[in-house]
C-alpha cells in the first residue's frame, strides 16, 4: 500500500486517543487545570454512569473573553510561550492538548467568570471548535460539563461502562491531590448506583473525622463504607468557618504542622498503623511503612514538583530495598514528595503526563534507599530487641508465679 499522510481528523483522534485514555484522564487534567487557575476550591460531580456526565467547578481566575475562541484548540495555551519556558515550568498545562482531547471524544460545556465582571461567559465546543457563546450569570471561577464521554469510540464506551475500578482509581486520584495541596478544598460526589460517595477535603485543620478509603480486611477500596448512612455524606473537617462556609486562608502552618497533618490524612486515608515513620531532606520528604507492618498491595505515591506521577525506576527500587525484610505476597506503603531544580526536569515525556525525566535520576533513587534501608534496619534491631526484652520478662514472671504457687503449696502442709 502506498505511504500516505493522513488526513488531520484522523491525526487528531490518534493524538486524543493518547491523552485521553479513560475517564481518570478527564478528571485529572481538568483538576489540574483547576490547580493552575489559583483556585481554594474544587468540587468534581460525577453521574451514575461515568461516561455520561462529569462535571469539574473552581473558584480560580476564570477565562478571558477573548480566549474562549481558542480554549479547546489543539496546541493553543497560556501556559508557556517560547522554548525555553518548556524547561521552567511551573504549572501542570503546556501542551494545550487536553481539552482539546477532551473536546474531541465528549461533549464540552464551560461556565466561566472572571471577578472583575458581573457577568460570566456560557460556551459550546464541538471537536475543538466554538459552537456557541452567550452571556451567563455565573459565580466567580470555572466550571466544565464534559458529557457523553468516548461517543465516537464504541469500544472504550463499552469498556469502561463496565469498570467499576475507574470509580476506585479516581476517587485515589482525588484524596491524593487533597493530601499535597491540604490547603486546598477539595469535594468529590458521586452517583454510583443509587448511593452517593461523597468525599471532601476542606483545607487545612488540624482534626480529622472520616471514614477509611481501604477496607480493613481485605485492602481494597469500598465506596460503600464512605458513606454516612443517616446522611449520605463523607467528610474531613477543614479550614471552613460552618457559619460563613469561607475558606480560612489565614491558618499559617509552619513546616512540622504540615509534616503532621499530611501524616494524619495519610494513616486516616489508607487505615495505616500509626507508626507511619517519616524523612526529610532538601530534595525530598518521605512517609514510609516499617516491615513488620505491612499490607496486601503497594501503594506507591509519589509528586515531584507538585506532579502526581508514577516512577517506575523509584518505585521499583523502593519495594527492592523492602523485599528482604518483608513476608512472602505483603508490601509496603510509601508516599515521596520531591523536590528538584525546573532546569533538570523534564516533564514532557508521556502522553499522560504520567512519568518524568531528571537529571541524576540513579543516583538520587540510590540516596533515597539508602535512607528508608538505614531506618528500617535501625527499626529493625529496636524491634528484636523490644521483643527479646518481652521475652525475657515473660520468663521472669513465669519464674516468680512458679516460685509463689510453690510457697503457697507449702503452707498448706503446715
Amino acid at each position: 500500500m502506498k505511504i500516505i499522510q493522513l488526513p488531520q481528523e484522523i491525526i487528531s483522534r490518534i493524538s486524543a486517543g493518547e491523552v485521553i485514555i479513560r475517564p481518570y484522564n478527564i478528571i485529572k487534567e481538568t483538576l489540574e487545570n483547576s490547580l493552575d487557575s489559583g483556585c481554594k476550591n474544587i468540587k468534581i460531580n460525577i453521574s451514575c454512569n461515568i461516561l455520561d456526565e462529569i462535571v469539574i467547578s473552581d473558584d480560580g481566575c476564570g477565562i478571558n473573553q477573548s480566549d474562549f475562541n481558542l480554549l479547546c484548540e489543539r496546541h493553543c495555551t497560556s501556559k508557556i510561550s517560547d522554548l525555553e519556558d518548556l524547561f521552567n515550568l511551573s504549572s501542570f498545562g503546556f501542551r494545550g492538548e487536553a481539552l482539546a482531547s477532551i473536546s474531541l471524544v465528549s461533549d464540552v460545556s464551560v461556565l466561566s467568570k472572571r471577578k472583575e465582571y458581573e457577568l460570566g461567559f456560557f460556551c459550546e465546543y464541538e471537536n475543538t471548535k466554538l459552537k456557541s457563546i452567550k452571556r451567563s450569570a455565573s459565580e466567580n471561577g470555572t466550571k466544565f460539563f464534559i458529557k457523553n464521554i468516548f461517543k465516537n469510540n464504541r469500544i472504550r464506551k463499552e469498556y469502561f461502562c463496565k469498570r467499576n475500578e475507574e470509580i476506585r482509581d479516581i476517587y485515589d486520584l482525588v484524596v491524593r491531590y487533597s493530601i499535597f495541596y491540604y490547603r486546598i478544598s477539595f469535594t468529590l460526589n458521586i452517583d454510583n448506583k443509587n448511593k452517593n460517595a461523597f468525599y471532601s477535603s476542606n483545607g487545612y485543620k488540624d482534626k480529622y473525622n472520616h471514614e477509611s478509603l481501604v477496607n480493613k480486611d481485605t485492602d481494597e477500596y469500598n465506596l460503600e463504607s464512605l458513606v454516612d448512612k443517616d446522611k449520605y455524606e463523607y467528610n474531613i473537617e477543614g479550614s471552613v468557618d460552618k457559619d460563613k462556609y469561607e475558606y480560612n486562608l489565614e491558618a499559617s502552618v509552619d513546616k512540622d504542622n504540615e509534616n503532621e497533618i499530611k501524616r494524619k490524612m495519610l494513616i486516616d486515608n489508607y487505615k495505616l498503623n500509626e507508626n507511619l515513620k517519616f524523612l526529610e531532606s532538601e530534595k525530598f520528604k518521605i512517609f514510609f511503612s516499617l516491615p513488620f507492618v505491612n499490607y496486601k498491595k503497594y501503594i506507591f505515591i509519589l509528586f515531584i514538583n507538585g506532579r502526581l506521577v508514577d516512577q517506575k525506576n523509584i518505585k521499583s527500587a523502593i519495594l527492592s530495598v523492602y523485599k528482604p525484610y518483608l513476608p512472602k505476597n505483603t508490601f509496603p506503603f510509601i508516599y515521596i514528595e520531591i523536590f528538584l531544580e525546573k532546569n533538570i526536569l523534564d516533564v514532557n515525556v508521556h502522553p499522560c503526563k504520567k512519568e518524568v525525566l531528571f537529571l541524576d535520576e540513579e543516583k538520587f533513587i540510590k540516596e533515597i534507599c539508602k535512607e528508608i534501608n538505614f531506618k528500617i534496619k535501625n527499626e529493625e534491631i529496636c524491634f528484636k530487641k523490644e521483643n527479646e526484652n518481652k521475652k525475657n520478662n515473660f520468663g521472669e514472671i513465669k519464674e516468680y508465679l512458679n516460685y509463689n504457687e510453690n510457697r503457697n503449696d507449702s503452707s498448706k502442709i503446715y
